[in-house]
């Protein structure tokens, strides 16, 4: 029995059918996170010449994730100051508190030592 393969090129941006030949796959990354999707070439030089008019949010939706973590979303400016770990881990051994020898220190328990610094101030 014969079999035939027939690949159909779909733009992920408006889910038109495109040519094999106009067929671009884009890669691009967000926050750490590498994605891709498939456009024809007229629509990515739209992209590179600013006529197109896409947001990130509409990316995202139409995009395949290829690799990576989600980076942690950390606002500009937000204090790391009084964030040493051994700091931290004596204070709460001070104050009665578990704290892990190794590893990550929980949010309450930073975010407490953070809060007993500043009323000390």
């Amino acid at each position: 029995m014969a079999q035939t393969v027939k690949t159909i090129y779909v733009d992920d941006l408006d889910d038109t059918e495109i040519t094999a030949d106009q067929a671009t796959t884009v890669a691009w990354s967000w926050r750490g996170v590498d994605y891709e999707f498939d456009t024809s070439a007229d629509r990515l030089a739209g992209f590179e010449s600013a006529d197109e008019t896409t947001t990130v949010a509409q990316l995202l939706a139409v995009s395949r994730r290829v690799s990576g973590r989600r980076a942690a979303v950390r606002p500009v400016g937000a204090s790391t100051v009084g964030a040493d770990a051994a700091e931290i881990r004596a204070w709460a051994r001070d104050n009665g508190i578990q704290v892990p020898d190794r590893g990550r220190i929980p949010a309450p328990i930073r975010d407490n030592y953070l809060a007993a610094r500043s009323r000390s101030r």
